[in-house]
């Protein structure tokens, strides 16, 4: 049986691991991903930011994790899945053969003015954070829109960096969704002691 992942998030590592650990199963397993590293933690993408890990500290994985000859992958952007003749076409590949798929990208951050406009980027993957990364050293200024967890995260790091960085925010308050009223004002005023600058209930006009 030909299985065929696509994406490499936190929920593809999951099916592999789950799928590999049945040792009878006779099956090939392919994931298909625009990452050029696989199975990594997108949560400390702004501490590669900072300069504070390397790409390798990243990952969850080693190389001994690609070692089953079940697995392969596959670098390149998937741009249309045929389900009657069961089959995904890979930009710079062609297409794949598969008797069962599973979707496992994650979400993506919605770009307010499209993807190609200069000095403008969301913080979704490596790829992303590289591209953060050398912006950053010819920006002074940075605005962060959101008040998540990653959002912060990558406004603190900016910040680390001696970057002037202003985080944007629709709600009221910062980690609206995860934290009481208290504890969303315990962060506002740390961020703020260390010079970044929040503006709660904004949005963004265009």
């Amino acid at each position: 049986m030909n299985i065929v992942i696509i994406g490499s998030s936190a929920a593809s590592k999951s099916a592999v691991e789950t799928l590999l650990k049945e040792k009878e199963l006779d099956i090939n397993i392919t994931v298909v991903s625009r990452d050029s590293k696989l199975y990594y933690s997108r949560v400390l993408l702004p501490n590669y930011i900072a300069g504070e890990i390397d790409e390798e500290r990243l990952l969850f994985v080693d190389e001994s994790f690609f070692e089953d000859k079940r697995l392969s992958f596959i670098k390149g952007n998937v741009t249309n899945i045929d389900g009657i003749k069961k089959k995904i076409f890979i930009e710079g590949y062609g297409y794949k053969t598969y008797d069962k798929l599973i979707i496992a990208t994650g979400a993506r951050p919605v770009m307010p003015y499209g993807d190609n406009v200069g000095g403008v980027c969301c913080l979704r993957d490596l790829e992303d954070a590289i591209k953060i990364k050398k912006m950053a050293q010819k920006a002074e200024n940075c605005i962060v829109i959101g008040g998540g967890l990653v959002s912060l995260k990558a406004a603190w790091a900016l910040n680390e960096i001696g970057k002037k960085v202003t985080v944007l925010v629709e709600s009221n308050r910062v980690l609206s969704r995860a934290v009481d009223f208290c504890c969303s004002l315990m962060v506002q005023n740390i961020f703020k002691e260390n010079g970044i600058s929040i503006i709660l209930s904004s949005k963004i006009k265009g």
